[in-house]
């Protein structure tokens, strides 16, 4: 016996005595004396993993405390998490837990759910009890609701705290409050169930001589016969049955002598679980007591039972009931055996990691199947005798599958396992199979099937699969409106074509007829006039026809489109400027492939075949730069494996000297009949035209954005009359739906409420408060620029020392991955503390929300502007390249052979690392969020609730992502496909998120007014990356001994050098361009053209200035209008009822119509209209007119 079984065996031998001790203990007495009983004992065996129990126990009752609504399912989920934890405690460099530890670990879980589902019992039953008015009794239910001292004396009581068996807190605190203990039966109980103990300990001592398990592991193992090998887990099986049949009676024994799981035999208490039935004994009758409810092995039973199933029952009986109850019924299955497996599954994970638990229990349901299938295929069809002999049969195919599963469980490891399941040739597993295809071929499994479906008692159960949150189809029919579209306009200033009435505020049918009217019209006008109307319709059908094509062929419309009616057209712009990139991408990618990755991989090919291609000649003098020509990219032939994993993730090894990255490509003009093709310039001019197509895009798509912002206002839209008198959307369905609708508009009242304080706070401060405030919000600044600037401190010092340490493995990965590390944690860390310094800014919301965004562009931008700076001085020697290390080369060589590579290395691993942490975020954080806040009723988990899909934020990562993507493009000329893979799986991802973990913001989000400034900070970010390629281009010395430009002092020598091998007229074309004859015309032509813009914008303003005045002055006049009308209509009531005073009490109108609680005048019949609805408010008349909120 190992050490480890010798303290096992003596706490059992000691728990005997101690328990006749604990009878004549008082209950507190008793809780106090087995609490530290039991945590002495685990803190000697256990030490400083004592922590582990404690802080599950501790989580474990704030679950019950504080939610125990969900209390069930969240404490099987703590406990369950942190089992994995603890058994992974090296991995986060804490000690290796022991097998007491791991003991204690194991019985804690069982106990802890357990408590869960009983507090969950009892409140549901006392809820039941409060709304029925009625008692309705509850068999083994709690009292009350333990409190701490309760749950952590249940958790460390003494009684089978290391070797069982399970009970419930019922039975412990029946236990704890027993009259009179010392006169139930304890001392013959104790003996019966001793007494076969020294058989089984004196057993597994001489089997396990003999055949020990080490033997199975090794190689003259497999040299005996089959027979022997087979033999060979029959004897293992026995001896392990032995070991748990002496420490399992023995545990039972600990139990009985204290009196836990004492109850009368009336009470037909289960193992596990206790009483059953209400049990009232006779007056004067005697009671006959049992211990049934801590039996945890039947030896008789398992061993000669019959079937699979019913061995499982026998075995370990409390933990059964444990699974039969709290696991079993919540599996997401039917069938039994599907159940089965569901629940051996969990019971694996809560035995351990190792493999061969799970290889072992995971062959139960496929013998739960064949034994199903073969007694409704051949049993059913037999006689007495012949049903005898085939329980025979099956009880010997019963007993091996048990050994042939022992040992799985025994040697652990899956290597093991299969080994000597193969040395016997998978014998169970080939039984087990040929069993369900007989059963399946003689039409059993179909009947069988049905009887266990009948016989099911969980069926009616709910399970957590159907416990998810609310359907997100309920919207689906709801009314959506698609802002992407726009009103149509009219051709030739001709007002009165029938497509300007879908313009007209007119109901359908008036429409209908006008649009009649207007097709029997017939114009008189002359040939070609006639022509022109003939051609602007057909050009204007040509145009709405290519319109509906385009718009079917759009990437992801539906989507977009479902997106935007559930969740509206906020979150719709993010998927909208998603789609935006991933297109542009995709088309900055064709461009470099079409003019320089594709045709260096035809002339190379070409090249190999012996075409004519002539190397540029160099345009420098060569002599003393040899030092500078040794750039060896190519990796080592043999390499381990792993290292291309970790190429993969740094862009080096093999993937350095690839189409990937700048290095690659050679400085070749290829010559061939009469075709040039000039490399270095198609490359240069490439990433020009690249940056321009970029640009134009971006300025195309804030012009139609701009289009809407001044079509529909901006932020000047939706004052309060228009929010309340048209912001309701009749077109909802589902309570759900209205719920949020209601959520928003009460939102956007708050705003402006709270906006219009915040002015009003302001206006009425004094002018020492004044100046307290704007010193106090200076500092503030001052606190919030010291964060930001220790950012780009903390980002230039981790690019310096990432760039200066060359290590190799795990460790150069992290080491290369630094800057990127620092810059995303420098991106999270730092926004959420501006956050928290905001709220002390006292700000309105608007400016509070455009602080915020604006500190965070300004950090993702310059963040990276300090990377790529700080590579630019360690490649340029602190921008003096005549000194230093920059002295041969004019560039740093010694760290930097070929600094266009390495800075292509750096921008591929932000992307990269970018794109993995928003994975992570998604997998670790949002899902783990979601089901917690569904599975968990506390007020704090409600109260944060599911998150909100934040459109700025997530657009704002989009844009440093992109940014990252143009500043890399020159030297990563694969970089924007990456990139538009990224943003696909981005895409997808985000779709299931928002969909799956996100609820529907209850904050508003003005896309029209917000879209703008998205496109202007990505505007902003194709500056920044412009300034990287002009500086690459212009300033620093290419490398010498790789990429294009290998032999030119800068890049752009490449275009001059190219130009003057143009023809004559070219050259003089090009000149008179770029001369002042072409340019000061120009550049007057556009100013003059940018006045007359700016004059026509200056009168389209006055006039919508002047609209909103005339707009001002008529509610002015309807307001005046109403209350005339008010004051009238009080008299003309007075003069018709003189002799009827209106009571005090009384509403103003009994017999009108209620809708909400609230008075509708809209259903008055006779002067419904005179009177002020309370819609109103009196706020409305003193300040007349619309009024407009700033956002």
């Amino acid at each position: 016996m190992s050490p480890d079984e010798l303290v096992y065996l003596g706490f059992l031998a000691a728990s005997i005595p101690v328990g006749f001790l604990f009878r004549h203990l008082s209950p507190p007495v008793k809780q106090g004396a087995a609490l530290l009983l039991g945590l002495t004992i685990t803190i000697a065996t256990c030490g400083i993993h004592t922590l582990h129990s404690l802080c599950t126990i501790f989580g474990t009752w704030l679950i019950i405390t504080f939610n125990w609504r969900k209390a069930p399912s969240l404490s099987l989920g703590w406990t369950f998490l942190y089992l994995l934890f603890f058994r992974l405690a090296t991995w986060f460099g804490l000690p290796h837990p022991g097998p007491f530890a791991n003991a204690i670990q194991l019985l804690l879980t069982l106990k802890l759910v357990s408590l869960a589902n009983e507090v969950h019992s009892y409140h549901s039953e006392k809820k039941k009890d409060v709304s029925s008015f009625s008692k309705s009794p509850v068999i083994g239910g709690l009292s009350h609701v333990p409190s701490f001292y309760d749950v952590i004396s249940y958790s460390y009581c003494y009684i089978g705290i290391m070797t069982g068996p399970f009970f419930r807190y019922q039975t412990y605190a029946d236990w704890l409050r027993q009259l009179d203990a010392v006169s139930l039966p304890g001392r013959v109980p104790c003996l019966l169930r001793l007494k076969m103990v020294p058989v089984y300990g004196a057993l597994f001592l001489f089997a396990n001589h003999l055949f020990p398990l080490s033997f199975v592991r090794t190689e003259e193992f497999l040299e005996h016969s089959y027979f022997y090998r087979f033999f060979y887990m029959v004897v293992v099986f026995f001896v392990f049955r032995m070991r748990f049949y002496a420490a399992w009676c023995g545990a039972e024994a600990g139990c009985i002598s204290a009196g836990l799981g004492c109850y009368p035999q009336g009470a037909l208490s289960k193992p596990g679980g206790g009483p059953t039935v209400q049990y009232s004994p006779d007056p004067g009758a005697p009671v006959e007591y049992d211990f049934k409810t801590i039996q945890n092995i039947d030896c008789y039973n398992t061993d000669f039972c019959v079937k699979v199933r019913h061995g499982m029952r026998y075995w370990n009986m409390t933990v059964q009931w444990w699974l039969h109850h709290y696991i079993y019924p919540n599996a997401p299955f039917r069938a039994y055996a599907l159940r089965a497996g569901w629940t051996m599954l969990i019971s694996a994970y809560w035995h351990g990691l190792h493999v061969g638990y799970y290889l072992s229990f995971l062959t139960i349901p496929l013998c739960i199947a064949a034994e199903t299938a073969m007694e409704a295929s051949v049993r059913a069809h037999l006689g007495p005798s012949g049903q005898k002999a085939f329980d025979w049969i099956h009880w010997f195919l019963k007993m091996r599958a048990y050994d042939y599963m022992c040992m799985g469980f025994v040697l652990l490891k899956a290597s093991d396992t299969l080994n000597y399941w193969s040395s016997i040739y998978f014998i169970i597993h080939v039984i087990a199979l040929l069993c369900i295809v007989i059963g399946r071929v003689m039409g059993g499994g179909r009947r069988e099937r049905k009887k266990v479906s009948f016989n099911d008692h969980y069926r009616a159960q709910s399970s957590l699969r159907h416990r998810g949150g609310p359907d997100l189809q309920e919207n689906e029919n709801t009314v959506q409106f698609d802002w992407s579209s726009h009103p149509e306009e009219s051709d030739d200033g001709d007002s009165h074509q029938p497509q300007n009435l879908r313009e007209l505020p007119l109901h359908m049918a008036l429409k209908r007829a006008i649009w009649q009217v207007q097709q029997m019209r017939v114009p008189v006008v002359t040939r070609w006039g006639s022509w022109r109307i003939h051609q602007s319709k057909a050009f204007r059908r040509f145009r709405e026809d290519a319109k509906d094509v385009l718009a079917k062929l759009a990437l992801w419309r539906k989507t977009i489109h479902k997106i935007g009616g559930h969740f509206g057209g906020g979150v719709q712009s993010y998927f909208l400027f998603l789609r935006f990139l991933v297109i542009l991408n995709l088309l900055s990618f064709l461009l470099m492939a079409g003019f320089v990755i594709i045709p260096s991989i035809v002339f190379n090919t070409v090249s190999f075949s012996g075409s004519s291609s002539i190397n540029a000649l160099p345009s420098v003098n060569l002599t003393g730069k040899e030092e500078c020509l040794r750039y060896d990219p190519n990796p080592e032939a043999l390499t381990v494996f792993y290292t291309y994993f970790l190429d993969l993730l740094s862009g080096t090894g093999f993937m350095e000297y690839s189409y990937m990255f700048y290095g690659f490509y050679n400085n070749t003009l290829v010559i061939s009949s009469g075709f040039s093709y000039n490399i270095p310039l198609a490359y240069l001019l490439t990433a020009a035209f690249y940056f321009l197509f970029c640009l134009a895009c971006i300025i195309v798509r804030m012009g139609s954005v701009t289009r809407i912002m001044v079509a529909t206002g901006g932020g000047a839209v939706g004052g309060y009359s228009m929010l309340i008198f048209t912001g309701w959307d009749y077109g909802l369905q589902g309570e759900r739906a209205t719920q949020l609708k209601q959520n928003n508009l009460l939102y956007q009242l708050q705003v402006d409420l709270e906006e219009e304080r915040i002015k009003q706070k302001a206006a009425s401060l004094t002018l020492t408060q004044t100046v307290g405030l704007y010193s106090f919000r200076i500092f503030l600044h001052l606190v919030i620029l010291a964060m930001i600037v220790g950012a780009f401190f903390g980002i230039a010092a981790a690019t310096q020392f990432s760039q200066s340490q060359q290590q190799g493995g795990i460790v150069g990965l992290l080491l290369e991955y630094l800057p990127s590390i620092v810059m995303t944690t420098s991106n999270f860390v730092v926004p959420f503390l501006c956050d928290q310094v905001a709220r002390l800014e006292k700000y309105s919301p608007s400016i509070t929300i455009i602080l915020a965004l604006l500190r965070a562009v300004i950090l993702r931008l310059v963040s990276l502007a300090v990377l790529l700076y700080t590579l630019w001085k360690q490649i340029t020697c602190d921008g003096d390249v005549s000194t230093g290390k920059c002295t041969p080369c004019s560039y740093n060589n010694e760290q930097y052979q070929c600094w266009e590579t390495r800075v292509g290395q750096e921008m591929y691993k932000l992307t990269l690392f970018d794109f993995l942490i928003t994975i992570a975020m998604l997998v670790l954080v949002e899902f783990p969020r979601r089901f917690v806040v569904d599975n968990c009723s506390c007020k704090l988990v409600q109260w944060v609730g599911r998150q909100e899909f934040l459109v700025p934020s997530n657009i704002l990562a989009l844009v440093y992502g992109q940014t990252v993507v143009w500043a890399g493009a020159l030297f990563c000329p694969l970089l924007p496909i990456i990139n538009t893979i990224k943003f696909i799986i981005i895409f997808y991802c985000k779709k299931g998120t928002l969909f799956q973990n996100c609820r529907p913001a209850l904050r508003t989000f003005r896309s029209t007014s917000s879209n703008f400034f998205f496109f202007l900070v990505l505007l902003i970010g194709l500056m920044l990356a412009s300034v990287v390629l002009i500086y690459s281009v212009a300033i620093i010395h290419p490398s010498y001994d790789c990429g294009p430009f290998r032999f030119s002092k800068t890049m752009w020598l490449v275009v001059p050098n190219s130009f003057h091998s143009l023809s004559n007229t070219t050259q003089e074309f090009l000149f008179y361009v770029g001369s002042q004859a072409f340019s000061i015309p120009l550049f007057i032509s556009s100013c003059v053209f940018l006045c007359y813009v700016a004059a026509l914008a200056t009168v389209y303003g006055k006039t919508v200035t002047l609209l909103k005045n005339q707009r001002k002055m008529e509610g002015r006049d309807k307001q005046f209008l109403v209350k005339q009308i008010k004051e009238i209509a009080a008299l003309s009531k007075e003069e018709q009822e003189p002799q009827q005073p209106p009571r005090q009490n009384q509403a103003q109108w009994n017999g009108a119509p209620h809708w909400g609680g609230q008075h509708n005048p809209a259903f008055d019949p006779d002067i419904g209209m005179m009177t002020q609805p309370r819609a109103f408010f009196p706020e409305d008349f003193k300040n007349p007119g619309l009024h407009y909120r700033e956002e």
